[in-house]
């Protein structure tokens, strides 16, 4: 699909990255399971609700990743 379709699945205001052809190729890849905060959480900070889903949009010619995002 084009990178311009895969922004508009994962992210509300459906920007391109800077520097990125909107009609160029890519994977949009969807993982569902559970992804935890990675980092210690200071003292009095609320924890981070687990990431349910997880999104990648890798560059189809290269199979570099353009962007990623977690979802509760």
């Amino acid at each position: 699909m084009t990178l311009a379709k895969a922004v508009k699945r994962i992210q509300e205001d459906n920007s391109v990255a800077t520097g990125y052809d909107p009609e160029m190729l890519v994977w949009l890849v969807t993982m569902d399971g559970i992804w935890l905060d990675e980092f210690p959480i200071p003292t009095g900070m609320p924890t981070i609700e687990p990431y349910h889903r997880f999104d990648m949009i890798i560059d189809q010619r290269t199979g570099l990743e353009i962007e990623s995002s977690g979802h509760p």
